[in-house]
């Protein structure tokens, strides 16, 4: 009874974490609306909701043009930042003198204001390159920074087993760095998303002050300069709504790649719970003896073999020519070979069921 309980419980906080903004927002409009008609402000001056909505309407044509001209900008330029910011991580992770001759370069980019770069630009680039340009540059550091941070936060015993195992550079950054810095690049693709489209949109208001420029910012600085307020309002509005779903497909992007990055693992809860229910051990420590091997031995297996294979053949084929059976060769030759990545896999495997028991642990006593 209890369970459902907290099962309603959360279905209704839920509930009403999507309900009580939607309803704030209704109460909000609404009051502007009532404030409007209710002091007959003018239109030039504060145009009611149901105006800005049949002047959206009215105006789709023109408003929608350049709705696409803004997005189109907004992602150019993520995807440039994307390829920009990921390559020079991944340069910087490589390199640490690169890293310190380039890095502060990037810093200056992000700290000086895009309001402020955006006229320079204007007055080298054509227009449309420039909003490119202040797009890029905003969106560009989360992006870098992000990845960087992913890059080195890769698990340090495991580097020292792929260095171990004689893995170049490329090895370990296609096996190991790449995939743990997936969560950090995802969290500043997020960021940087927005953030284009806030560089797009200054850059789009310091072209439109000049008379140039087609996006979303322009037909605002042209509506102001016409005193057409009831299309500045449906251009903000289509911004604010372009802003909102550029965040929820990030998001809903960032969950996929996660769920996909995290799948296999997680698909070993539903059954090996199931298993250990029915042995009658779960909640045991017995559990927990057969649910480490059970993540750790593929990793192992997969070193093992990798180092196996590097044995070269030539050495069992001699022992072979001399009389020795399969097995000899094995005892004699292979095992005490192998013997650096027998202790090293053992290791990894203690540390990390050591490690995982501990963190379970703190938490049921």
């Amino acid at each position: 009874m209890s369970e459902m309980t907290k099962l309603t419980s959360q279905r209704t906080d839920s509930a009403l974490g999507v309900l009580l903004p939607l309803l704030v927002f209704a109460l909000a409009i609404g009051g502007w609306e009532a404030l409007v008609w209710r002091k007959e402000i003018p239109p030039y001056v504060l145009p009611a909701p149901s105006l800005i909505l049949a002047t959206a309407y009215n105006d789709w044509a023109i408003l929608s043009t350049a709705l696409w001209v803004t997005l189109q900008t907004t992602f150019a330029a993520i995807a440039l930042a994307i390829v920009g910011g990921v390559a020079l991580a991944i340069l910087f992770s490589q390199s640490k003198w690169i890293e310190r001759s380039l890095f502060p370069f990037a810093v200056v980019l992000q700290v000086t204001p895009v309001i402020a770069i955006a006229p320079l630009l204007l007055v080298y680039l054509e227009p449309q390159t420039a909003v490119l340009v202040c797009a890029f540059i905003v969106a560009f550091f989360p992006i870098l920074s992000n990845t960087m941070l992913g890059l080195a936060s890769a698990e340090h015993n495991l580097v020292d087993l792929f260095e171990l195992y004689g893995a170049s550079r490329l090895q370990q950054l296609l096996h190991l760095r790449l995939p743990a810095a997936l969560p950090y690049f995802l969290g500043g693709l997020r960021i940087g998303g927005g953030l284009a489209l806030i560089g797009a949109i200054v850059a789009e208001l310091a072209a439109g002050s000049s008379g140039q420029g087609a996006g979303l910012a322009f037909r605002i600085v042209e509506a102001g300069y016409r005193l057409n307020i009831p299309r500045m309002f449906a251009a903000l509005a289509l911004i604010s709504l372009a802003g909102i779903a550029i965040y929820l497909f990030f998001t809903a992007l960032t969950t996929l790649l996660l769920v996909t990055y995290l799948l296999p693992g997680s698909l070993l809860f539903i059954p090996l719970y199931s298993i250990l229910t029915q042995l009658g051990i779960i909640n045991s420590y017995a559990a927990l003896i057969l649910t480490y091997p059970t993540f750790l031995m593929p990793f192992a297996t997969w070193v093992m073999l990798g180092y196996f294979r590097s044995i070269p053949v030539e050495l069992e084929e001699a022992a072979l020519i001399d009389g020795a059976n399969r097995f000899t060769v094995f005892w004699r030759i292979t095992l005490p070979l192998a013997a650096p990545a027998l202790l090293s896999v053992t290791l990894f495997a203690f540390t990390n069921a050591w490690n995982e028991f501990l963190f379970a642990f703190v938490f049921i006593t």
